[in-house]
């Protein structure tokens, strides 16, 4: 309270802490949100109330209502659920220089993510948005699709999820195709079909401006990589790209290195590839040597043999601006 310039403020809140039911709990945490309505200033929030009971979080969340200059809003690792998005939702209408959000969210109902979305629309200011979903319905993507479409300056976004159907992802795509500023693409899911990989490779080609693009799919055929690494060439701004794969084929790899060969601005790769084969590397690394840019290498390599290492060793060696390189390496 006597930092009146205070612009950034977190808490990390674990689970050995005295159960909200205390006495000297409640106590605690009306004082923390004191604080954050007391300082004028405070542009940044970060929760981490990891173990806390749902009501810990409603005190918060009374609290961030109050404060209308808030920027940036950070509940880590605390998965709200419904009443908590309601009141979180509520808290956002209040928050319109809101720029960037990262939400952890528990399988959450249709109504209830059109609370959120409706909040989301009066935060004309967003550039980042950061969201772990549980089970999600289609219905729930088209909402939020809709909300994103009205951030006109989002530069980022990073979702992370157990699965997604074609008719999610479609939602999504629109969102992402309405980003004009869009310059970061961040997706983790655990099963995906073929029909929203194209899709998805569909929006990403809609994004020139994408200079970053981190996939974590584990469950993906070669086909649907084939179709996102034809995507991945029409995205000339291409500065990092970060994808784990597990099983591909040679053919599938071709597609990988002409689409790493149309992007002269890489700088940084970081693959996760399991399986792969000589002739594989070999294309890898004859397109790593096209890449004049690149400047960072992190590869992963499990179940190779020494001619892997070696193809690997030379595309190094024909990287003249290389400055940083990280390898894991497991043989079969």
């Amino acid at each position: 309270r006597h930092a009146p310039a205070l612009q950034r403020i977190g808490f990390v809140v674990g689970g050995r802490t005295a159960s909200f039911a205390d006495s000297t709990s409640v106590r605690a945490f009306e004082e923390l949100a004191r604080t954050i309505r007391e300082v004028p200033e405070t542009q940044t929030i970060m929760l981490s109330l990891e173990g806390q009971e749902d009501s810990t979080i409603e005190v918060m969340v009374e609290a961030i209502r109050k404060r209308s200059l808030i920027t940036s809003l950070f509940f880590q690792e605390v998965p709200l659920g419904d009443p908590e998005v309601i009141l979180f939702s509520e808290a956002l209408r209040h928050a319109p220089g809101l720029q960037i959000i990262s939400l952890t969210l528990r399988s959450i109902r249709d109504e209830v993510m059109q609370v959120l979305s409706d909040a989301l629309r009066h935060a004309p200011a967003l550039q980042s948005v950061s969201m772990k979903f549980g089970d999600v319905s289609d219905e729930c993507w088209k909402v939020l699709s809709g909300a994103l479409r009205h951030a006109p300056l989002l530069q980022s976004i990073s979702l992370t999820l157990g699965a997604i159907s074609a008719v999610g992802m479609r939602a999504l795509s629109e969102a992402l195709r309405n980003a004009p500023a869009l310059q970061s693409i961040s997706l983790s899911v655990q099963e995906i079909s073929d029909q929203a990989v194209k899709i998805l490779s569909d929006a990403i080609g809609h994004a020139p401006a994408s200079q970053t693009i981190s996939l974590t799919i584990l469950n993906i055929s070669g086909e649907g990589l084939k179709v996102l690494g034809e995507a991945v060439q029409h995205a000339p701004a291409l500065q990092s790209i970060s994808l784990t794969l597990i099983g591909i084929s040679d053919q599938v790899l071709q597609v990988l290195g002409e689409a790493i060969r149309h992007a002269p601005a890489l700088q940084s790769i970081t693959f996760t590839l399991i399986n792969i084969r000589n002739e594989g590397m070999g294309v890898l690394s004859d397109a790593l040597r096209h890449a004049p840019a690149l400047q960072s290498i992190s590869i992963k390599l499990g179940g190779i043999n020494d001619e892997v290492v070696e193809l690997l060793s030379d595309a190094v060696r024909n990287a003249p601006a290389l400055q940083s390189i990280s390898l894991s390496l497991g043989r079969g």
